[in-house]
């Protein structure tokens, strides 16, 4: 598989898309010369999100604290 994407790249016959929330893989396809898209989502987590994931873990360990 690792070969076909190699081709693909050395032949142009691939490229990297950006969007806003997403990256698009565009593949040509070499045999029909017909296009298609591996659609990949963009991971980005925002600050208010990682800190809403840490006041849970904050709050059990002040609690255990407290316990001991």
């Amino acid at each position: 598989m690792l070969i076909s994407f190699e081709t693909l790249y050395k032949t142009k016959n691939i490229s990297i898309l950006y969007e806003e929330k997403e990256m698009k893989i565009e593949v040509i396809n070499p045999m029909n010369k017909k296009e298609f898209y591996i659609n990949v989502p963009l991971k980005e987590k925002s600050l208010k999100n990682e800190i809403d994931s840490i006041i849970p873990y904050i709050i059990s360990l002040n609690e255990k604290i407290i316990l001991i």
